[in-house]
């Protein structure tokens, strides 16, 4: 019998759990979950808030556990390091981090530990109004950017194009592109949509900003000094 992976929710936590009580239930974790909460040595308020998460979890989410982290904001760089060995040694790729509450000084710390350990995650934040949710394209710190990689963002920026569009532009060898485009794909870089068995290819918003950050000055001599 195969034992099915546990999802992971990486939250920070404050004074109040309606944050990371909404996120669980927004990203419909229900079964077999694992979370992760990071928090402040905690005092009266803290714990509290602890407490209200934890009966949550074991009210409404079935063979689901709590771990929790306590850190110390001002020892910013022991906080990291340790953040980030945990996050290497315990996460997997079904990963949400949401960082909506605690101390600001705790939240860049965890984020900080999240891009530095290269899990693969959503991170997302919810507005103190409940207004909305953003989700912070991570992903764009951790992408390899060459040659290649910026003549295919350059070619999508404009419009989604096939494979064989983009190798006519850009003269980059097939297997080249047909192994890059697959790990811009794999990186959420780009995406690839496919119409009546024909695949294409288009940017996502992660793609859009590192086209504009790191390529939209591309010069190809440049890159190839």
């Amino acid at each position: 019998m195969v034992i099915p992976m546990k999802r992971m929710f990486i939250c920070t936590l404050g004074f109040d759990p309606k944050f990371q009580i909404r996120s669980l239930i927004r990203n419909n974790f229900k079964d077999n979950v694992k979370v992760i909460v990071v928090a402040t040595p905690v005092d009266a308020k803290a714990r509290n808030a602890l407490e209200d998460l934890k009966k949550f979890i074991n009210e409404y989410l079935t063979n689901s556990s709590i771990e929790t982290i306590e850190v110390r904001p001002l020892d910013v760089i022991d906080s990291i390091i340790r953040l980030c060995n945990i996050f290497k040694r315990k996460v997997n790729e079904d990963t949400i981090v949401n960082i909506s509450g605690g101390m600001r000084l705790l939240i860049f710390e965890t984020f900080l530990a999240v891009i530095l350990s290269g899990i693969k995650c959503k991170v997302e934040v919810e507005l103190e109004n409940f207004m909305g949710v953003a989700e912070i394209p991570i992903e764009v710190l951790k992408v390899r950017v060459d040659v290649v990689t910026c003549k295919i963002l350059k070619c999508l920026r404009e419009r989604r194009m096939t494979t064989g569009e983009i190798q006519v532009i850009t003269g980059i060898p097939r297997s080249t592109l047909y192994r890059r485009l697959k790990e811009l794909v794999n990186e959420g870089i780009i995406k690839k949509i496919e119409e009546e068995g024909i695949a294409f290819y288009k940017l996502t918003g992660s793609g859009k900003i590192l086209y504009e950050i790191k390529c939209s000055n591309y010069d190809e001599e440049k890159y190839l000094a």
